[in-house]
């Protein structure tokens, strides 16, 4: 999964975005996609602003932090990738309830995300009995 940690929205512009690393994000993932593998795009931080452009670097999925409301981030693709994320990897994973856990992950399937996911790197602390909610949850729900 590529990833551009100096392209978050909390760094740059939407403009900066699309002139500096949209079209280098484009031929690197055309090269993945010519290994016959595809490829789904990570960028730290908020990225709402960016997504209508990170739909456009050729990623088959979007992987996005929890700083992203789930339900704008669904509307901001239009459909034109998959979403991957955005349950909260500090908050609640790491120091939530199970509870907690199973309400951000219905959030992100109530919104339309293909893939429930931490929205970024997990910590290691991170207890299994709320991973183990995170998953049971999203399998209860995508029967």
């Amino acid at each position: 999964m590529p990833g551009e940690p100096s392209a978050s929205g909390d760094l740059i512009s939407p403009e900066m975005f699309e002139e500096y690393s949209l079209p280098y994000l484009q031929t690197e993932i055309r090269a993945i996609h010519s290994a016959n593998t595809s490829a789904a795009l990570h960028i730290c931080g908020d990225t709402t602003d960016h997504l209508p452009l990170m739909a456009r670097s050729g990623a088959k999925a979007l992987a996005i932090e929890q700083k992203v409301n789930p339900y704008v981030a669904v509307e901001q693709v239009k459909g034109k990738v998959a979403l991957i994320g955005n349950v909260g990897p500090v908050e609640p994973l790491m120091m939530g309830t199970p509870e907690q856990v199973r309400k951000d992950t219905l959030r992100c399937i109530d919104a339309g995300f293909q893939v429930i996911h931490p929205g970024c790197a997990l910590p290691p602390e991170t207890p299994t009995a709320n991973l183990r909610a995170m998953c049971e949850t999203t399998k209860a729900f995508r029967r």
